[in-house]
């Protein structure tokens, strides 16, 4: 191919898929809400693929990614034609970079491979030569790219693995095709002297591109497309392609022999290759993995359970307590909408170090049962388990919570390159048990697998359910006031995942002359003098008791303000009761919320606002047992709906915003 060629050819492989891509994109850029957020779902990986390459900084890709996807979703209607949408989005994510690194010239940071990927790797190697040999190449590979500038880095990537023209590159980068040129060639030298000085030969410069541009595709149909041609590197004499000859001459060229026949194996071995690979987060259905449940050394009466599911009291985490174990807990969690929706959920407690098989939890979305071993007894419950994080967070999401709670730097979490799920932990804070990894595995459940292990047939079933768990859903009412102003409304909850679609949650809430509803598709806010403002689906219930979805109120409320980076902290907690606080203005701590919890009951009694201290505000909730000749009472009220998707808010944390 010439290298002058035009950049619709980069992205997907085919032309049906290219076609499709451009009808994606035409509709994005008319508003179409759907489009942009399939657009976004589709290109997320090739585009880390590329910031990623540009900054070998995993949380620094991430943060890159979403200001790029921000800065698309509110720029792209300035875009006129789609098949220049590839040069466009390349050229946001470059000023991105651009931008962190002028910010950001004086802090020196030592960037870092993908350290997990390489181990995945060489795992899969069985012999203890090849694996030794498989660092030796990462740490090679990642020194050598490592030391280039991020512009370098730019040039390569945009050169080597997106196949595009100088020309072209230098109006991503705003620079001039000289330039571009010069960035290119001085990045290839950098590289080979660092090859060099590790014993390789010129002719590995081609191949070792090749290995990083595979280990760094953003999927296994990508990296094993994946090859630098001589028209790539210009100075290279070699063939175009990379076969069988240049493996050859690799080999031959460098001067351990060992180490030639791993790089050639791990280059060209498809099993390797696709060891890399988890496919995207987005297609997260079930994960199924174990922990290890804890409890302090120093109140072994305490029976509270410390593991990595969070089942946590007010107190911090920290790195100096000592924990003995209570044993192990299989965790099987299935998500019928995907990582960011509801969770059913199965867990199992098995007895260290006899391994007996103990009690036995599962949400199945008709209710919560808990199934004690010792008594052969079931209970059906009004309150979901607790599970502050899962193991499909976005890595910032997760983050910003162990900020919130403490950290324990015995547990580390290993994520997947491209997916960023967590896919292995290593947990050294047991002395009995020490060194221990536990492996996640994604996608091999369905809804039938959470029930395998349940008893059929419990010597008794004991129903602690008040009536509206037992419906399953019911209508609740709102009162209270704010900043002198009357408040008052109504809703419906439903309390488990079966009954969501038949029960739709909705409320209604009038502040004064301000309306806040929130109805299936048409949440939004109507003010005194009759403007609307539309959210995205279910952006008022930010924050407010969702049940359905299959978390505790406690930890779905800090998970919804760990959504928004707001601090949260958990004041008091008991199996009955639960005070949480949440500080959504970052420069003024007297100004927050207050979060008055029911766990018996998994529902929220009230919420009361702060302003400098003092108390401005608060929602009261009540919830009916008996729903008899309600249902015309609670008749929803509908707003008009918006023709233009476009016209509809990000989600935002709309309770804060009563405070003043």
């Amino acid at each position: 191919m010439s290298p002058e060629h035009n950049n619709s050819t980069v992205g997907p492989d085919s032309k049906a898929e290219q076609n499709y891509l451009n009808i994606i994109i035409l509709e994005a850029i008319e508003g179409n809400l759907s489009s942009q957020r399939e657009l976004s779902s589709k290109i997320s990986l090739k585009l880390r693929s590329y910031i990623y390459r540009s900054t070998l900084d995993d949380n620094l890709t991430d943060d890159i990614l979403q200001e790029t996807m921000l800065i698309m979703i509110d720029k792209i209607g300035s875009l006129k034609k789609p098949e220049a949408f590839w040069g466009w989005i390349f050229k946001i994510a470059s000023n991105c970079i651009i931008d962190h690194y002028r910010q950001n010239a004086r802090r020196k940071k030592l960037v870092s491979f993908q350290d997990i990927m390489i181990e995945k790797a060489a795992s899969d190697d069985s012999s203890p030569e090849a694996r030794l040999m498989t660092r030796e190449l990462s740490d090679t590979i990642r020194q050598a790219v490592s030391m280039l500038k991020p512009r370098q880095r730019q040039t390569i990537s945009l050169r080597c693995f997106e196949d595009m023209s100088f020309r072209e590159i230098g109006t991503i980068l705003n620079i001039s095709e000289v330039s571009a040129r010069v960035d290119f060639h001085r990045g290839l030298e950098k590289i080979r002297l660092s090859l060099k000085k590790q014993g390789f030969s010129k002719a590995s410069l081609a191949l070792a591109l090749t290995f990083f541009g595979k280990i760094t595709a953003h999927s296994e149909a990508a990296a094993s497309a994946v090859s630098v041609t001589g028209t790539s590197l210009a100075a290279a004499k070699s063939a175009s392609i990379i076969s069988g000859p240049a493996i050859k001459i690799f080999c031959s060229a460098t001067a351990n022999p060992v180490k030639s026949a791993i790089v050639a194996l791990l280059i060209f071995t498809s099993g390797i290759i696709s060891a890399f690979y988890f496919n995207s987060r987005n297609n997260v259905t079930s994960v199924h993995y174990n922990v290890q449940g804890l409890y302090r050394l120093e109140n072994k009466h305490n029976q509270n359970i410390y593991n990595n599911s969070l089942s946590l009291s007010k107190s911090r985490l920290k790195s100096s307590w000592e924990y003995g174990c209570k044993g192990f807990y299989e965790q099987k969690i299935f998500m019928p909408e995907g990582p960011d929706g509801p969770i059913l959920r199965f867990m199992f407690r098995i007895g260290m170090p006899e391994k007996s098989r103990l009690c036995r939890w599962l949400q199945d979305g008709n209710a919560n049962y808990y199934y004690e071993s010792g008594s052969k007894q079931m209970y059906i419950t009004n309150d979901p388990l607790r599970m502050l994080i899962l193991p499909t967070d976005p890595p910032a999401m997760m983050d910003f919570i162990y900020e919130q709670i403490g950290t324990d730097s015995r547990l580390k979490y290993n994520r997947g390159f491209f997916s960023r799920v967590v896919n292995s932990t290593i947990d050294n804070r047991t002395k009995d048990y020490n060194n221990l990894i536990f492996e996640y595995n994604y996608n091999t459940l369905d809804i039938n697998s959470l029930t395998t292990d349940w008893p059929q047939k419990p010597e008794k079933i004991i129903d602690q359910r008040d009536l509206m768990h037992k419906r399953g859903w019911t209508y609740f009412d709102i009162k209270g006031s704010i900043n002198n102003k009357t408040l008052a409304g109504f809703g419906r909850l439903p309390f488990v995942y079966n009954k969501y679609n038949n029960y739709k949650p909705y409320f209604y809430l009038e502040i004064g002359k301000d309306i806040y509803i929130d109805y299936e598709n048409a949440p939004a806010s109507i003010s005194t003098d009759g403007n609307y403002r539309y959210y995205q689906d279910n952006s008022l219930f930010t924050c407010l008791p969702r049940p359905w979805t299959g978390f505790a109120f406690v930890d779905s409320v800090c998970r919804d303000a760990a959504r928004y980076k707001i601090p949260f902290e958990i004041v008091s907690e008991s199996d009955t009761d639960a005070i949480v606080r949440i500080l959504p203005f970052p420069e003024n701590n007297l100004s927050y919320l207050v979060f008055d919890i029911d766990r018996y009951n998994d529902i929220i009694r009230s919420i009361k606002f702060y302003s400098s201290g003092k108390e401005v505000g608060c929602m009261i909730f009540s919830y009916h047992q008996d729903i008899t000749n309600l249902e015309e009472k609670y008749i929803m009220p509908l707003p008009e709906q918006t023709s233009n998707n476009s016209n509809k808010t990000p989600r935002e944390l709309w309770l804060k915003n009563l405070i003043d």
